[in-house]
């Protein structure tokens, strides 16, 4: 069989009608796609049309990636490590594993010597009142501080936290298959990891699913910062050669099959066949 002619025309089916287009259509057709995404979302980010349209403007003109997302999370980022130290780490648990009420202020494993560890930057007291904003955590009597609920930080209180929390996302996700791009060119197989599951659910369903899948993905980010962790350099030679690594998880949900890439009919019939098994 012959390979088709570069450029030819190629079929592009939807919604069972098919149609003729060249390579360079369905890329720019992406392209919109892409785009529309990224001013649909920052519209409902709260920015304006006149804000986008000045933004978009800014960007065309850019021959590099700006460094404001960073930046904008880095506290939210050091306050998550605090947290993290504050479950795990045994001089802040107690017998059950359990994250200890902690002295604000003093020596030895109270919440200013974290403060310290990773917030150093900041006066205690700012640090107190941005893991209050962000994090469970309540003031007890006393002078104390406890953690009450998960090592989570919410970003959803400052305006911008969610937006840069969402290109620092897309970021990640788009120099992993760009650097994956490349690999595959220079005939390589040490890309990045992209793994990506695929499944259609009752919508009813989907609450239980996620409740499943909590547990799980949380223990696989929990071992996923343990290596991390154990690799993070201790001099200023090693930060010097050190890179940013990222591991992300996200569960998403579509109802529109057509934009997930799904087609409904054959779904019913792999899953007609695997019944009959």
């Amino acid at each position: 069989m012959k390979g088709r002619r570069a450029g030819a025309p190629e079929k592009v089916t939807r919604g069972g009608v098919a149609r003729s287009k060249t390579t360079n259509t369905v890329r720019e057709e992406l392209a919109v796609e892409f785009y529309s995404i990224v001013n649909l979302a920052l519209a409902q980010y709260g920015l304006t049309p006149a804000q986008r349209g000045k933004a978009a403007k800014r960007a065309m003109q850019l021959t590099s990636m700006p460094r404001v997302s960073g930046p904008v999370l880095s506290d939210s980022r050091d306050l998550g490590a605090l947290l993290l130290e504050w479950s795990r780490n045994p001089l802040y648990v107690d017998a059950d594993g359990k994250p200890r009420v902690l002295a604000i202020e003093g020596k030895g494993a109270t919440f200013e010597s974290l403060a310290q560890q990773f917030l150093s930057h900041k006066p205690l007291r700012e640090v107190l009142d941005l893991i209050c904003k962000s994090a469970e955590v309540v003031i007890r009597p006393h002078q104390r501080i406890a953690l009450v609920g998960s090592v989570l930080v919410n970003l959803v209180g400052s305006p911008e936290g969610p937006l840069a929390h969402t290109i620092r996302q897309v970021d990640q996700l788009v120099q992993s298959t760009l650097y994956n791009i490349q690999m595959h060119k220079k005939g390589r197989v040490d890309g990045r990891m992209e793994r990506l599951v695929i499944g259609t659910i009752p919508r009813k369903e989907f609450a239980d699913l996620m409740r499943e899948l909590q547990p799980q993905i949380h223990e696989l980010l929990l071992s996923a910062d343990s290596s991390l962790k154990r690799r993070h350099p201790t001099s200023v030679e090693e930060l010097r050669a050190a890179t940013a690594v990222s591991v992300g998880l996200y569960v998403s949900q579509e109802n529109d099959f057509e934009r997930a890439g799904i087609d409904p009919a054959t779904r019913i019939k792999t899953a007609q066949r695997e019944a009959k098994r």
